[in-house]
């Protein structure tokens, strides 16, 4: 009896993934019901199978978050012990321009928390005027090839 699943599109029986094999004692002696409670059977195969498939799709998804999380974990210990000893202003970016960190001499000059600082732009909210008219200009022209610092 070959093992079939239903289609999400359309709701149609598919090939699933093989074949249920009954055997009888007699040829030709199962009767309509032991038909109808094969297929019962076969259905049940059908879904345990899936519900293993989807299980393992999930804890693959599951071991990747926990991965990640350890990663960002590891992260939040390490960029603390590393930033805010620096004796100089130092902002961390996200590519938006925003601000994730601040390190101490940053939040000092600036007035702002790290609570408050996160998520604001940091242009806006730490650049004088002039210096964001210079990071405007300076930022939209392309890289001079060639250039050395001296």
């Amino acid at each position: 009896m070959p093992l079939l699943r239903r289609n999400t599109v359309g709701n149609q029986l598919t090939p699933g993934c093989g074949t249920l094999a009954i055997l009888a004692r007699e040829p030709g002696k199962f009767s309509a019901e032991h038909l109808t409670i094969l297929e019962i059977l076969a259905r049940q195969v059908v879904t345990r199978l899936e519900l293993y498939r989807a299980m393992r799709v999930q804890e693959q998804a599951q071991r990747t978050l926990q991965r990640t999380e350890r990663a960002l974990a590891t992260e939040r210990c390490f960029v603390p012990v590393r930033w805010t000893p620096i004796p100089f202003l130092a902002a961390l970016l996200n590519t938006d321009g925003r601000m994730v960190r601040l390190n101490y001499p940053c939040m000092q000059l600036t007035g702002l928390t790290q609570f408050d600082a996160v998520g604001l732009p940091f242009i806006e909210h730490v650049l004088e005027l002039p210096d964001r008219r210079w990071q405007r200009t300076s930022c939209a022209r392309p890289p001079r090839t060639g250039f050395r610092p001296s």
